[in-house]
């Protein structure tokens, strides 16, 4: 098991009354979606969320984590992956992304992981992506959780802002 690294924290208030597509609408980002992948991502609960950011040190993964792995991660953390305080904090602050390319997943009705991505293509224009998922994540991404359990500051290196 890795040393649980930085998680940076920031609260958010969400509409979760939305649509998904209007909550992506409402991010001013590109779309890359899949519809029947949208129609499946959870809503959460409340109307205010702390989430969580972290990243993981993949060198001894050969740059790789796949979806079931990467569940287990945001459990060691007390985090559950919400595409809707993601979505929030990307929408709040629209640079987030830009230095912290960032995304969570589910598991679909179809059994499959389904995610949304927050990044920037390399013409520098900003884009969400929401697909289904079978191959995993590389380095680099930031993977979004709001809180469901406290993480002891011994545990974690906690950055709040």
């Amino acid at each position: 098991m890795e040393t649980i690294r930085a998680i940076i924290w920031r609260e958010v208030k969400v509409n979760r009354d939305e649509t998904p597509q209007e909550a992506l609408d409402a991010t001013g980002r590109v779309r890359d979606t899949n519809s029947e992948v949208m129609k499946t991502m959870p809503r959460g609960e409340g109307k205010k969320a702390r989430v969580g950011f972290f990243q993981l040190d993949l060198s001894k993964r050969d740059g790789y984590i796949s979806d079931d792995d990467l569940a287990k991660e945001y459990e060691l953390r007390g985090l559950k992956p919400d595409p809707y305080a993601q979505m929030a904090v990307n929408k709040a602050d629209p640079a987030f992304a830009d230095i912290r390319p960032n995304g969570c997943h589910w598991r679909g009705p179809d059994g499959k992981w389904h995610y949304i991505a927050f990044n920037r293509w390399g013409d520098g224009e900003r884009y969400v992506g929401v697909n289904r998922s079978g191959g995993g994540w590389g380095d680099g991404w930031w993977f979004a959780g709001e809180q469901v359990a406290s993480i002891s500051p011994l545990d974690s290196d906690l950055l709040v802002f």
